[in-house]
């Protein structure tokens, strides 16, 4: 059982954990401390009902789980990532998300653990699995590959292919919502995060390389991605970069420079 609301010493807090768990009419969202007894050697949690604190100033930003849909045509495949943003401290290890998807215009291809691939920096340490809930709605979850739960870091997580049906009228947007997001600590302890959505665009062939989507390519479009390579720039920068793998390649770059020199393909 919690203990009484009281006057905590500053020495039995041990360590603040500002996890939103609801926000009351006068908009400050209620927090929870955990509490270390020294003379049990042992934690627990003090729950939102006994104490209220104000946590707007120590909530300087949330992380966000981010889906960032790309370009599609009907009858493709647009490669649609998950991103971690906010997390500042490098504190989340594990990541969850429940996303929407209009079945009218895309669908989601099982197993989930092969139409999603892991981010390649995480690949040592991390996976991706999950499962069609029920049509239109999929949850994806990366989670530890070993006993050594390493945190995720800012960045790409993973990478999933979404089919666009053939019979699309273009142009047309696909939503992908995220119904549930949630990330955790290497304990397993819930940490806050906001869902952000994002949205396939369905219509004409993609231009590799065309970060502006003005349909040109540019020499600076071009460095962008030499430097997406190198890993000096996400590729959330330019998703146009991508043409499918959830990765820049070489192969993706001669297209581009042929882009440059051509003039973005239109069948």
């Amino acid at each position: 059982m919690p203990p009484e609301p009281a006057t905590l010493p500053l020495g039995l807090v041990r360590y603040f954990h500002p996890a939103t768990l609801a926000v009351p009419s006068n908009g400050l969202p209620l927090c929870r401390v955990l509490v270390y007894d020294q003379a049990m050697r042992t934690r627990q949690w003090v729950g939102a009902a006994a104490i209220l604190l104000v946590c707007g100033a120590v909530q300087a930003q949330t992380p966000q789980l981010r889906i960032v849909g790309g370009a599609g045509v009907p009858g493709g495949t647009s490669a649609v990532t998950i991103e971690l943003a906010g997390d500042s401290a490098a504190a989340a290890a594990t990541a969850d998300l429940d996303m929407r998807f209009p079945t009218d215009l895309v669908e989601v291809n099982p197993p989930v653990g092969t139409t999603c691939q892991i981010a390649p920096r995480l690949a040592a340490t991390h996976q991706v699995g999950g499962r069609l809930l029920e049509p239109g709605l999929v949850t994806i979850a990366i989670f530890a590959r070993n006993l050594v739960v390493a945190p995720l870091g800012d960045g790409l997580l993973a990478t999933c292919g979404v089919h666009v049906l053939p019979d699309v009228e273009i142009p047309a947007s696909a939503a992908l919502t995220p119904e549930f997001a949630g990330i955790a600590d290497s304990d397993g302890l819930e940490l806050p995060v906001a869902g952000v959505a994002g949205a396939i665009a369905i219509g004409e062939v993609p231009c590799i390389g065309d970060c502006t989507g003005n349909r040109v390519v540019t020499v600076d479009e071009i460095i962008r991605g030499v430097r997406i390579v190198l890993g000096e720039l996400p590729l959330s920068n330019c998703p146009a970069f991508d043409s499918g793998g959830g990765m820049v390649t070489i192969s993706d770059l001669i297209a581009a420079v042929n882009n440059v020199l051509r003039g973005c393909p239109v069948e």
